[in-house]
């Protein structure tokens, strides 16, 4: 006994041929709806309301407003670069925190800073933390914490080429590794 697969209802080509471009517009430029999302709504794909987009004269989104990461002119017409001044050297709040308050990336707090001519604080430094790995003799090995700390091989590999040293790292626990000097 066979069985028959049935197939989704396609929308008729009136149906589809009478979609109303404003309708469109309203959802992908004022409700910035995705073309797969507007697709999926009236039942044709995301490739055939690019094409009516297109074809009506509105352009397709770009990487930064789709991503929400607005372009250096946008911002300083929507942010006061002033008071971002003001909050980065009077509350000492880091560029990591400013950004996540203000929803923009790293990147662009530190341009408007330096736009503003403040000068950059070091951000977190684990050399001063970990100075003995400086005064460490060629074959000699030292215990050092890793607790809480990210990419504690990167970060001592990178602490011992900035002094010229090589070093080999071994985890020992979870929360320790020995670090030895090899030249």
């Amino acid at each position: 006994m066979e069985t028959e697969v049935e197939k989704p209802e396609r929308p008729s080509k009136d149906i589809r041929a009478a979609l109303d471009i404003d309708e469109l517009r309203r959802l992908y430029v004022d409700k910035e709806w995705t073309l797969a999302r507007i697709g999926k709504k009236f039942g044709i794909s995301r490739q055939a309301i690019q094409l009516r987009l297109s074809k009506a004269g509105i352009k397709g989104r770009t990487h930064q407003t789709r991503y929400k990461n607005p372009s250096f002119e946008n911002l300083r017409k929507a942010l006061d670069f002033d008071a971002i001044v003001r909050t980065y050297e009077e509350k000492k709040i880091s560029i990591c925190k400013l950004s996540k308050q203000l929803g923009i990336s790293n990147w662009h707090v530190k341009k408007i800073l330096l736009s503003k001519g403040v000068k950059i604080r070091p951000g977190r430094s684990y050399g001063v933390k970990h100075s003995r790995l400086y005064s460490l003799e060629t074959g000699k090995s030292i215990v050092v914490r890793v607790e809480n700390m990210k990419f504690p091989v990167q970060r001592f590999h990178n602490l011992a080429t900035r002094k010229g040293m090589k070093v080999s790292y071994m985890a020992i626990s979870p929360n320790s590794a020995r670090i030895t000097r090899l030249k």
